[in-house]
């Protein structure tokens, strides 16, 4: 909104159509500004990548957008579940057992609908309450309805880890909390940033395991705090601006060979140096840290997951997307630290901070 006051001094100034086109130019402007702050990792990262471009007069280098890469689609991470059937007569069979509740529920028009948690929980509970039947069938008379529900269970049993996966790994939830439209993690926020996310995993995991029973009051946490938290996507972001800033440093230091030609530290290198104790060692490392003390903690919720799995998981996710940045993050960190540790050694340098 533009007051009054801001307005009388462009109308003071222009008349008719130009003023028309100035106020819409303002208002735009403003629009603009009000549509999200800037991303302070982003700018941490390109202060430090420009001060050391400074220094080594280094050309402005063109890099390209850090853009992760996505989360897989769902048609390559979505697994068929083997379609399950039963006549009339053998559902009112089950209802001897005390199945035919759950098989209804199942074949109801909401039934039809269940979301991949919904439809887990019920084949947990399908499966405990069929075995605890079956175990209690004794008896000639009952051979016929213990030979039903054994193959009944059976074919569940066939189908169970598909469902797991759909629901777990393969879930739309885990899809979203990995949505590229998001900022990088905060330099200022880090501490406990991922915890709520890493605890749903785990949970995810837990709930994949094979005594599940389904009772849990608080079954559909998981997936709930994964849909409100995006620490995913913006641990994601994070790593490929540290692999994609790390590198574009460690080439231009690689190539500033000529900053110490006699051995002996230069002016320039000496800057440099302060570069690397002030900006590099004070900001960014503690920053790389963090983040990559996150991305273990995430990563090894995922391995949980993965391993948690009764199928072959899809080769899209084994490594998943973030997995894989998680590693060209670390070997882009090596390639940095080599190329310091080297400018140290030429120049002789010292800085107070070692590069390792």
């Amino acid at each position: 909104v533009i007051s009054k006051r801001a307005w009388m001094p462009l109308s003071s100034t222009c008349s008719g159509r130009t003023c028309e086109r100035l106020l819409a130019l303002a208002i735009l402007a403003l629009a603009l500004s009000g549509c999200g702050r800037d991303d302070p990792a982003a700018e941490l990262l390109d202060d430090y990548r420009a001060r050391v471009e400074r220094v080594l007069r280094s050309p402005r280098a063109s890099l390209a957008p850090a853009v992760p890469e996505a989360w897989p689609r769902a048609r390559d991470r979505h697994l068929d579940v083997p379609p399950q059937r039963i006549d009339l007569i053998d559902f009112m069979r089950l209802n001897n057992c005390g199945l035919g509740a759950l098989a209804g529920m199942r074949a109801s028009s909401l039934g039809r609908v269940m979301t991949p948690p919904e439809r887990l929980r019920y084949e947990f509970r399908f499966a405990h309450a069929g075995q605890r039947c079956l175990d209690g069938l004794e008896g000639e008379a009952d051979e016929a309805l213990r030979a039903l529900l054994g193959d009944a269970l059976e074919n569940k049993r066939a189908g169970l880890g598909a469902v797991v996966f759909n629901a777990t790994l393969g879930s739309e939830a885990l899809a979203r909390h990995h949505g590229l439209d998001v900022q990088a993690l905060d330099p200022g926020a880090l501490a406990g940033a991922g915890d709520i996310a890493i605890e749903a995993v785990y949970g995810l995991a837990e709930r994949a395991r094979a005594d599940n029973d389904g009772d849990r009051e608080d079954w559909y946490a998981p997936w709930r705090a994964l849909d409100g938290s995006r620490y995913g996507g913006r641990l994601h972001r994070s790593l490929v601006l540290l692999e994609r800033d790390l590198d574009a440093v460690a080439a231009m230091i690689e190539q500033g060979s000529s900053l110490c030609p006699l051995g002996s530290p230069s002016d320039r290198a000496r800057v440099l140096g302060n570069v690397f104790r002030n900006i590099y060692a004070a900001r960014v490392q503690p920053y790389m840290a963090g983040v990559e003390s996150g991305a273990n903690r995430f990563d090894a919720s995922l391995d949980r997951l993965i391993q948690a799995q009764r199928v072959s998981v899809p080769s899209a996710l084994e490594p998943t997307p973030v997995q894989r940045s998680l590693d060209a993050m670390r070997r882009a960190r090596d390639r940095h630290t080599r190329a310091w540790q080297e400018l140290h050694r030429t120049c002789g340098l010292e800085v107070g901070v070692r590069p390792d």
